[in-house]
């Protein structure tokens, strides 16, 4: 009984005093808060422009946490979840920056700027994720390979 009292005290302290939405708040690649962080306020959703495959097959034969968290390392916040087509609002981060030959205006191109084409999908809103909607990542995942 005294556990109990004393897990609804424990609770009640961290909603009074605590910041119990960063729980929800999804981070981009910079561990900027989207929606949250001074420099991505404008940007509150969370976008996966681009899936690390090597990370996927990694998680896929030996799954842990680590492997799990390396699929989805490569986050940008956008303002509004994108379309298949059309232009993407993000906050670049420093992934798209250091590595300009695979990345233009929030995009990731399979063999690269100018070679390739870009790898889009269709979104919706998942709460605060973009979520890929319907046929659309998988018909754009089997065009892309």
């Amino acid at each position: 009984m005294a556990f109990l009292v004393f897990l609804v005290a424990a609770g009640g302290y961290g909603l009074i005093h605590g910041q119990p939405h960063l729980l929800l708040t999804p981070w981009d690649y910079d561990e900027n808060g989207c929606g949250y962080s001074a420099p991505t306020a404008d940007y509150p959703y969370l976008y996966f422009p681009y899936v690390n495959l090597d990370a996927v097959n990694s998680a896929a034969s030996n799954p842990s946490s680590a492997s799990i968290s390396d699929i989805f390392k490569y986050g940008a916040c956008v303002k509004a979840c994108p379309s298949a087509t059309g232009p993407v609002d993000c906050k670049p981060p420093s992934f798209m920056k250091t590595d300009p030959t695979k990345y233009k205006d929030c995009a990731y191109y399979l063999g690269g700027v100018g070679v390739g084409k870009a790898v889009r999908y269709q979104t919706s809103p998942l709460g605060r994720f973009c979520a890929p909607s319907g046929k659309a990542l998988e018909e754009q995942a089997l065009k892309a390979f």
